[in-house]
């Protein structure tokens, strides 16, 4: 009987160290309203809509930047992709901007109302700065918006 009860206590021990490896190599993934873009000029006219979107109510287009939470910073850790939904005509780049203000960007953009991925098999988002930030950089339409975007770390992959 003491032998199960070890077996098991191992058993269990072993489970919960495997979970906790799978744990620290997973993607911390961070989705975040669209809302939280921020126009490039204060005099641009936005709407916040009940939705969670921003929406251009100006009547030209608009620049905006989409901040990113990066709490994996400096570990050699790729972004595994970065995403944001739009509407028609929509141009967006993701950018990795070192901590001196050197920005590399991935460029990508939006003929009908869709969703712009950017990942290491469209987009190179191995060329970016360990020690820096991410955010996107949209110019938005008059009466164009952006819903909602998302950016995925990888965590523990070295």
């Amino acid at each position: 009987m003491k032998n199960s009860k070890r077996r098991i206590l191992v058993f269990i021990g072993l489970i919960t160290l495997a979970s906790a490896k799978l744990a620290l190599a997973s993607e911390d993934e961070k989705i975040y309203p669209g809302a939280m873009c921020q126009p490039y000029s204060s005099d641009t006219r936005v709407t916040r809509t009940y939705n969670g979107s921003v929406f251009n109510s100006s009547l030209t287009a608009q620049n905006f930047i989409c901040p990113v939470t990066r709490d994996d910073v400096g570990d050699g850790d790729d972004p595994e992709f970065a995403r944001i939904n739009v509407s028609i005509g929509v141009n967006c780049y993701f950018a990795s901007t070192s901590r001196f203000g050197t920005v590399t960007s991935y460029t990508g953009s939006s003929t009908v109302g869709s969703t712009l991925d950017f990942a290491p098999s469209t987009a190179n988002l191995y060329n970016y700065h360990t020690d820096g930030i991410y955010h996107f950089i949209c110019t938005v339409p008059a009466n164009g918006y952006i819903s909602s975007y998302r950016v995925a770390e990888n965590v523990g992959e070295d």
